[in-house]
């Protein structure tokens, strides 16, 4: 029998195909190195330094490997409660979350089994106030925006942008796209957009007037 934790047994199957590694670089086309065994992933998240608004695009998924560096307990945005709550990475499904990384291109790898439809995440509005912002999760695949999305009254959007360490918004009743400038404390115009991408990986701030749900389908087949 193959024991993984030796050195000389990287890149090595054991009698039920498991591969052992000691590093990435053992596994090849087999995945990553995890407790020296190789393991499959077809979803990653690559953080920046600093903390990125991200998400995971399967109500059902494995944490394969998650990078030196990078701090597992995740922060999410409990809207009904109107504070933020804390869980480890791998009970992150179905939320949008802040993540912190301690430098660079680090990466968490994912298998993903189950994808989530945005019928199912539901949207909390505190009706005292003008609207309410949920940190929500994207699509895989992304998902499209607009200000009468199914039966959501959606008035704006924010994302922080880690890379360039500000923040963009989204206005829904005139469709700018704006970035924040720290010199003159406000946002500036960079474009109208009436039906702004996210891409999947990441999350927003959705500010919304009522309680509803996004409401399109997507098939829940992981890839």
């Amino acid at each position: 029998m193959v024991d993984c934790a030796d050195q000389d047994c990287a890149g090595k199957p054991e009698p039920n195909g498991v591969v052992c590694c000691q590093r990435n670089e053992d596994c090849g086309e087999n995945g990553v190195c995890s407790e020296n065994v190789c393991k499959k992933w077809n979803f990653v998240l690559n953080l920046k330094r600093g903390w990125n608004m991200v998400s995971i695009p399967f109500k059902e998924y494995e944490i394969v490997s998650v990078d030196p560096d990078i701090v597992r307990t995740v922060f999410y945005y409990n809207a009904s409660g109107n504070k933020y709550e804390t869980v480890d990475i791998k009970d992150a499904k179905l939320k949008g979350f802040w993540a912190y990384s301690f430098s660079n291109d680090k990466k968490i790898f994912v298998n993903g089994k189950v994808r989530f439809a945005s019928w199912e995440i539901p949207l909390y509005a505190n009706l005292s106030r003008k609207d309410t912002p949920n940190l929500i999760p994207i699509l895989k695949e992304g998902i499209y925006l607009n200000s009468e999305r199914e039966d959501c009254e959606i008035t704006r959007f924010y994302y922080y942008n880690t890379t360039e360490n500000t923040w963009y918004k989204w206005n829904a009743t005139s469709g700018e796209y704006l970035r924040y400038n720290p010199q003159s404390k406000s946002y500036e115009p960079v474009k109208i957009d009436n039906d702004p991408f996210i891409e999947e990986g990441k999350s927003i701030f959705l500010f919304i007037k009522n309680n509803c749900r996004l409401g399109i389908f997507i098939s829940p087949t992981g890839d």
